[in-house]
């Protein structure tokens, strides 16, 4: 049998939500339901009604969020090539038998750039996950 991805059915525009559905919860369950929908960026009314039909959720994340994430990893992106620019630079001097200069502010670049990176994926990986 093919994973087939479950399609979330939209509602036309003359088509709206009318009928309500009461269910009797625990504190501790309102309390993780408004948790696990404020995760998913979702109106607990929406996240219920998609944990009801089996429809996946995924986090919706904040906009300013993702824009600044980009433009950081876009950031040491253009940095990395700089450095790598700069590495071709000193290999070119290394076969042509010149001074090659200091290493270790490149270096210390470079691990502050992979720690940038580590730091901007950790922050992508926590906003994109909702607990199920």
């Amino acid at each position: 049998m093919k994973n087939m991805k479950t399609k979330i059915p939209r509602i036309s525009l003359n088509q709206s939500r009318t009928k309500t559905f009461t269910s009797f919860v625990s504190d501790d369950e309102k309390n993780k339901i408004i948790s696990y929908a404020a995760q998913a960026s979702m109106s607990v009314s929406e996240y219920a009604r998609f944990r009801a039909l089996n429809y996946p959720i995924s986090s919706r994340m904040d906009r300013m969020t993702l824009s600044e994430l980009m433009k950081r990893s876009m950031e040491n992106t253009a940095q990395l090539r700089a450095i790598g620019n700069n590495i071709n630079q000193i290999a070119k001097m290394a076969n042509r038998k010149e001074n090659i200069p200091d290493m270790k502010s490149m270096l210390a670049c470079i691990q502050e750039l992979s720690a940038n990176s580590n730091e901007i994926q950790t922050e992508i990986m926590t906003a994109l996950k909702v607990k199920s």
